[in-house]
Parts: C-alpha cells; sequence; structure tokens
C-alpha cells in the first residue's frame, strides 16, 4: 500500500499548483458551469484550465465562450477551437500538447470534483515521484445527494499492467498524470480510447496507482445511459479493438488476447442483462 497524508489546505483556497485540467466540450453548454464551478472550489486551484470547443456550432461555441468569461477562473481558462468535429481522444490530446504545466488531470464537461480532489492527487504525486498516473474512485451523483467538504483517511495501490487487463477502475474524469508521458490517446478510437491509453502507459513501464477515495462524480449511469456509453455495443466493439491492438504491438500473446475477448463478451453480456433490468423498473 502506499500511503496519502491527510494535509488538506483549506486555508490555501487561492493557491494554485502546477495542474492543467483538461475539459473536451461537445454540446457541453448545459453542463460546462456546472463543471467550472467544481473547480472553483478546489481546495487547491490549478495553475490552468483549457476547454476545447471540439466542433460545435457557432451558437453552442457562444454560449462555451460565455460560460467560461463569466467564471471566476476566466483568467486561467485557454480555449482550443477544433473544427471539424475530431471526438475526445484527439481533443484531450490537443489541450495536452498545449498545456504549461507538469501535470494533467481530465474532466468531463458533465461531470465534476470533490473540493478536494486536486489537492489529494497533486499531493499524491508529489510525494510518490515514482508515480507517473493515478487515478481515484467515482460514484453516480443523485439529485438529493450533497458533495461532502471533507473525506476520510484513505489508501491507496500501485496498479499493473496485468492487473488492468483484467479489470479498468481508471475512469477519465479521475486521472491525473504527469504531461511528459510521449504516449497519447488513440485519434481514430471513439470508444475505449481512454482505456487503451492507460494501458500502453502502464505498458511502457510508467507506473500507475489507484486511490480508495471518492473524489469525482458522474450526473449518468457508467453504462447505457448518456454520451458514448449509450451504445453498449459500441463501447464492447472499443474494448475489443483495444485487446486487439495489443496484441498487434505484442504487448500480449495470443492466448492472453482470446481469454480477454471471452471475459470481456462475458463482462457485455452482463451489462446488457443490468442494463434491461434497470429499464424495466421504471
Amino acid at each position: 500500500m502506499l500511503n496519502i497524508k491527510k494535509t488538506y489546505a483549506q486555508s490555501m483556497k487561492n493557491s494554485s499548483v502546477p495542474v492543467s485540467v483538461i475539459i473536451p466540450c461537445y454540446k457541453c453548454q448545459t453542463t460546462l458551469r456546472r463543471a467550472l464551478v467544481s473547480i472553483e472550489r478546489q481546495s487547491l486551484q490549478p495553475a490552468e484550465i483549457i476547454v476545447v470547443d471540439d466542433g460545435n456550432t457557432l451558437e453552442v461555441r457562444q454560449q462555451i465562450v460565455t460560460i467560461c468569461t463569466e467564471s471566476s477562473l476566466a483568467d486561467k481558462i485557454f480555449l482550443i477551437h477544433l473544427a471539424p468535429r475530431s471526438g475526445p481522444a484527439e481533443a484531450r490530446n490537443a489541450a495536452w500538447n498545449e498545456a504549461s504545466n507538469k501535470f494533467i488531470a481530465f474532466l468531463d464537461a458533465d461531470d465534476d470534483w470533490h473540493p478536494n480532489k486536486i489537492e489529494i492527487q497533486y499531493r499524491f504525486m508529489t510525494s510518490h515521484p515514482e508515480i507517473s498516473i493515478s487515478a481515484h474512485q467515482i460514484k453516480k451523483h443523485k439529485s438529493n445527494d450533497q458533495i461532502v467538504s471533507s473525506v476520510n483517511r484513505a489508501t491507496a495501490r500501485q496498479v499493473t499492467f496485468p492487473r488492468k487487463l483484467i479489470i479498468n477502475e481508471f475512469s477519465t474524469p479521475t486521472v491525473m498524470l504527469k504531461k511528459s508521458i510521449p504516449i497519447r490517446f488513440d485519434s481514430g478510437k471513439m470508444h475505449s480510447e481512454d482505456y487503451f491509453l492507460w494501458l500502453e502507459i502502464l505498458r511502457n513501464g510508467y507506473k500507475g496507482a489507484y486511490i480508495s477515495m471518492t473524489l469525482a462524480y458522474t450526473y449518468k449511469s457508467f453504462y447505457g445511459e448518456g454520451g458514448l456509453s449509450k451504445d453498449l455495443w459500441q463501447m464492447e466493439k472499443g474494448e475489443i479493438d483495444t485487446y486487439i491492438k495489443l496484441y498487434k504491438k505484442r504487448y500480449i500473446p495470443f492466448l492472453i488476447l482470446n481469454a480477454l475477448l471471452i471475459l470481456s463478451i462475458a463482462k457485455y453480456l452482463r451489462r446488457v442483462i443490468v442494463v434491461k433490468l434497470d429499464l424495466s423498473r421504471h
């Protein structure tokens, strides 16, 4: 286990740390303000926020600009405009390449963060310089939930490439990594592009860690509701493509590939059943 020291700097509200927050934005005008507010509330502020307008219409783009300029963090927000739409992988890559800080933190425009997220994760990364990528827990936010202002002490454990082949506990809005990592998202992938990147990073010798603390919140179900997660079969094809790409790069042998494909299909069938049961209850 890796230690996490409980040293939240509530008195350092206006302090900033060398973290660039990346927010890809496609038709995000109804949720972007909420995401930015969750950054405003951070106990340690990021030095930079990069919002990527990913091929939105002129009307939506103007709304994004208005939201950013009205934010109290406007002087830290850097807008990138992509046209035509390139997808979340290329949007994140464009911002990653422009980022000017040592660490990158990803936030989706329809999610938000716990007020201590940046502080806890940044202090963890700097106190464990051998770790190049880390993530933490995320949960679905219900309308009657209150995002608490304090968190309990947690532990962290290292994440290895073999383990991540079996289970992907890295949700993109929970990830912080070192900007210096030369590997990028596969811009041709629209599904499972984040999982593929985490696997490539670990396979190339970079060390990862998982923090057992909920520091991010999503407002939709993880499967079968909203965004790219809506189409379960497309998600499954994305995961299958990830394993095949790993095999073609000789990261995994043929027998492991087949075992992973069987496991992936089994998990997909389970998700379909769970989603159908959930829909039948409503």
